[in-house]
């Protein structure tokens, strides 16, 4: 059976380009007790300390497991959706919805919605040799934040790897929430906000040309479903799960990242 399941991810995982070399880092609040029963459900609760909750009615929203509510001291999470006033909170900005607008109908249109015209020469995508994936969702407050006077560790380390990884040269920075976005500098990487979804990342993660990929997040997206994937289907490490793993070690590691884009 062992031998089958084996198979089966070494299938999976060659079904897509996943990285090389793949690390995760979960950073954890620093000098902070954990809580070890406020989520039980998953495996890795005593590093995670809180659901995400974007108030919808009497509930919450987390992305990565929908509505939840709290009904003394337990997490409960919702079945029926009917609570909610309509289900349009739940779509996704910009989504496009069948039959509410066909521009193909408009013959005055561009091309690029109708499929037609002459084909476009395709630009092969350079592989990179080092991507950094850097989390700037709302919770990265609590384990790197910042002020305006002083600069958080995640930006100090990119600067660091840099010195020697020049940007858009060695390596190539993203940051995330729910969407992913290419930096140009740094300084964006401390202005925490949103929230993250852990399937969009598996997604990039397997979409990624990248030999060496490091992503920094925070223990908040500890899912056993994302631990799993790294490690098993993509053939990744995690660190932060064993023992706590805080913002200003990651600076002890610079050489060894520096490495990577040469």
């Amino acid at each position: 059976m062992k031998l089958i399941i084996f198979t089966l991810l070494l299938s999976i995982s060659s079904a897509f380009a996943t990285p090389k070399t793949l690390e995760v880092w979960f950073l954890s609040v620093d000098k902070t007790a954990f809580i070890d029963s406020i989520i039980p459900k998953i495996k890795y609760s005593k590093l995670t300390a809180q659901y995400q909750c974007q108030k919808i009615g009497d509930y919450c929203f987390d992305p990565q497991i929908g509505l939840y509510k709290k009904e003394n001291d337990k997490i409960v999470e919702a079945t029926d959706y009917s609570a909610l006033d309509t289900k349009e909170e739940f779509n996704e900005a910009g989504e496009y919805k069948e039959g509410e607008y066909d521009p193909c109908k408009n013959p005055g249109h561009f091309d690029i919605f109708c499929k037609k015209g002459s084909k476009k020469k395709v630009t092969k995508v350079q592989k990179q040799k080092l991507e950094l994936w850097v989390d700037i969702s709302s919770t990265m407050k609590q384990v790197d934040g910042s002020d305006y006077k002083s600069k958080c560790v995640r930006e100090r380390f990119l600067e660091r790897v840099g010195g020697s990884c020049p940007l858009n040269e060695k390596m190539k920075v993203y940051i995330f929430d729910e969407n992913r976005k290419e930096l140009g500098n740094f300084d964006r990487v401390c202005l925490n906000s949103g929230t993250n979804r852990v399937d969009r990342l598996i997604r990039d993660i397997k979409a990624s040309t990248a030999e060496s990929l490091i992503i920094i997040t925070d223990i908040y997206e500890a899912k056993a479903e994302f631990i799993d994937f790294v490690e098993q289907v993509a053939g990744g490490s995690v660190k932060g799960i064993d023992k706590p793993l805080y913002a200003k070690d990651i600076l002890n590691d610079v050489s060894r990242i520096q490495k990577m884009c040469n």
